[in-house]
């Protein structure tokens, strides 16, 4: 692989001197997996594309909001151990992992929030951004774990809960093999969507092995595949994100109206105030999918200029890509309520009624 010579005369928010960009006060040429910034490697800084104030402030950001959702999470996980307790004692359960909103939680919390943070502090305390992903062993490992482990999450969330009311608020027992079919096809699309996401992370890796310099254009190639990919995967998962939330919203209105007949036929306060926390787990369930799908296919949207854009592959690294923001956001959502969605664990205690 030849290796490029420098800047060709004109630098983005720069001077090409002597080769290389010098760049003007508060912009660099270190990017993430395709950096301009060669001069780790003896070679010169071909551009300046970096807004270095900008992108520290997102991780600054980034990182409060992580810190904080960490150190509330305690009280979540608490009380789902409580319940994990609760449902040990009726011998519904035998182990804490069987407890999914818990298991959950203490994923997000032992793993993914402190690998948020970890790549925040990363990230703010290089010089000028220069930990970069796929050129720096922390960055880059930072990144796969957080790639790995969070389309994971999302993926096991969403499919618990599209199992959970899959058949609930349906009197049709007809139509029961088109909804399996249905089921079968929205979980494979989105182990399909979640698998293009987690394979991305490898493109870092490959670019970690070699030299920026002297495999500048493999680098480039790796950023190019890894955006192409993640248009892919995110525009997947928004579709999977947007069926699995319309038949859980659509099971939901079913036992909804199922328990309202039964109120009005046997006038009992408990049935209604069981159909107010129905309706606003719906709301909760409703919105997480909704935010999901959106984010999703904002995020294809955004990856997609980026790679026809080749001064936007700076926005590669801003908060490690929106996949973890969707993670924590789902945490947030159990941390405000401290409990998780009942619908993950209490599906005979929410359907058992109006059976």
């Amino acid at each position: 692989m030849v290796p490029m010579t420098g800047c060709t005369g004109s630098c983005v928010n720069g001077r090409c001197i002597n080769g290389t960009c010098m760049c003007n006060a508060g912009w660099s040429g270190n990017q993430d997996i395709w950096t301009q910034d060669l001069s780790r490697w003896g070679g010169p800084n071909l551009n300046c594309p970096t807004p270095i104030h900008l992108l520290q402030v997102a991780w600054a950001v980034y990182l409060f909001f992580a810190a904080l959702l960490w150190l509330i999470m305690p009280i979540s996980i608490r009380q789902q151990w409580q319940k994990f307790q609760d449902l040990k004692n009726a011998s519904k359960v035998d182990y804490w992992f069987q407890h999914f909103p818990l298991t959950f939680l203490l994923i997000i919390y032992f793993l993914v929030l402190p690998s948020l943070m970890a790549g925040s502090i990363i990230k703010l305390t290089s010089k000028d951004l220069s930990e970069v992903v796929g050129a720096t062993t922390a960055a880059t490992v930072v990144f796969t774990i957080v790639h790995t482990i969070s389309p994971t999450i999302i993926g096991t969330f969403m499919i618990r809960t599209l199992q959970t009311f899959a058949f609930s608020g349906l009197d049709d027992a007809a139509s029961a093999p088109a909804l399996k079919s249905f089921i079968h096809a929205a979980g494979w699309l989105f182990v399909i969507a979640a698998a293009f996401i987690v394979l991305a992370s490898t493109y870092p890796v490959v670019s970690w092995s070699k030299s920026a310099f002297e495999y500048q254009e493999r680098h480039k190639l790796c950023a190019q595949l890894y955006l192409l990919q993640l248009v892919v995967g995110h525009f997947l998962l928004s579709l999977a994100a947007a069926l699995m939330g319309g038949r859980v919203v659509i099971a939901m209105n079913g036992i909804i109206s199922n328990r309202l007949d039964l109120a009005s036929r046997t006038n009992q306060s408990d049935i209604l105030a069981s159909v107010a926390s129905l309706r606003r787990t719906r709301r909760k369930v409703a919105s997480v999918f909704v935010q999901c799908s959106l984010n999703g296919l904002v995020n294809a949207g955004l990856f997609l200029a980026m790679e026809l854009n080749e001064n936007w592959f700076v926005f590669i690294g801003i908060l490690f890509d929106i996949t973890p923001l969707i993670t924590t956001s789902l945490s947030y959502f159990s941390v405000l309520s401290y409990t998780t969605l009942p619908t993950l664990s209490f599906l005979a205690h929410i359907a058992g009624p109006s059976a």
